[in-house]
């Protein structure tokens, strides 16, 4: 049996997802602020963080803040690459690429950046974050299997680390480097 609060999609609205939270009053829907930040929350915890972004409008709010400070893609670029390093340090890899495209690619548009380009930039990015000490996942995976200390995985990753910089800015700033083979089969 279920309990109450764990209720499918399919459940009313108006009833709310606690009983006794949005009971009808009078025929009415019984309105409380705090009611709607409960559902709100709720509603991220039931699996729906993709959906909750465009339904606050996130991306429109990120395309007027960006335009309003830079109007230069390489400033733009360089701040998502920090951006997607920082938070890749912390969170899974595909976890942020369902997360974080959507809400990012309305800037891509808007900064006139190829989306294959960005989709690579991007991945690569991801790579980097995953791999890099202190925090990487891959780091802690790599240490286990190879039975090795992140100190002397550290020690040896650097040059790898540097290398996949230099690559990442490469296809940052250089994007027929990603671009060539889409556009020469006529992509």
């Amino acid at each position: 049996m279920s309990e109450p609060h764990l209720r499918t999609q399919g459940a009313s609205e108006d009833r709310g997802l606690f009983f006794g939270v949005g009971d009808r009053v009078g025929g009415v829907a019984a309105f409380d602020p705090h009611q709607q930040w409960v559902r709100r929350r709720v509603h991220l915890d039931r699996g729906h963080v993709g959906i909750s972004p465009a339904r606050e409008r996130v991306p429109d709010l990120l395309v007027v803040s960006f335009m309003n400070w830079t109007s230069s893609p390489i400033v733009f670029l360089a701040c998502i690459n920090i951006f997607l390093l920082l938070l890749g340090f912390f969170f899974e890899a595909v976890s942020l690429l369902i997360l974080v495209t959507p809400v990012i690619m309305p800037l891509v548009y808007n900064y006139g950046i190829d989306p294959v380009h960005f989709g690579v930039m991007m991945c690569l990015n991801l790579t980097i974050a995953l791999i890099h000490p202190p925090i990487g996942m891959n780091m802690f995976i790599v240490c286990a299997i190879g039975k090795v200390s992140v100190r002397d995985y550290t020690r040896e990753v650097i040059p790898f680390l540097l290398v996949l910089i230099l690559a990442l800015i490469c296809v940052t700033y250089i994007p027929d480097l990603v671009l060539y083979l889409p556009r020469l089969l006529g992509g």
